[in-house]
């Protein structure tokens, strides 16, 4: 049977608040191909919200289950950081430059993340 304390109904109700917010900013980036990282962050924010969702009910009916659900939000999170700076980078590509997204090639954000990355050790 599946009982919910009232902190996981709040919890629902603001993933699902957070879910329909990732959807339309990921309906709205994906009308640009030049967005392409955006897209992949609020896809990744839309699954975990997603299953955040899913997590709430599953464990209230098989508490035995939360450490699985611990390591994927900790994947997913892992996932989420490296969009972000990948998406950091590309922006700080282009603005020196004068570029838009759309004049990069795809490889130039990993390129130079990784270059710095060299750079700093």
């Amino acid at each position: 049977m599946l009982r919910l304390r009232d902190e996981n109904v709040l919890l629902l109700c603001v993933l699902a608040l957070c879910t329909a917010l990732s959807v339309g900013a990921l309906i709205r980036f994906s009308t640009s191909r030049r967005a392409w990282l955006k897209i992949a962050m609020h896809v990744w924010y839309t699954l975990t919200c997603l299953v955040g969702i899913a997590d709430i009910l599953v464990i209230s009916i098989y508490p035995w289950t939360k450490p699985y659900w611990t390591l994927f939000f900790n994947l997913a999170g892992q996932c989420i950081a490296a969009t972000g700076v990948l998406d950091v980078v590309q922006l700080g590509y282009c603005a020196p430059r004068m570029l838009t997204l759309g004049e990069v090639p795809l490889s130039t954000p990993v390129t130079a993340l990784v270059a710095r990355a060299g750079c700093a050790s």
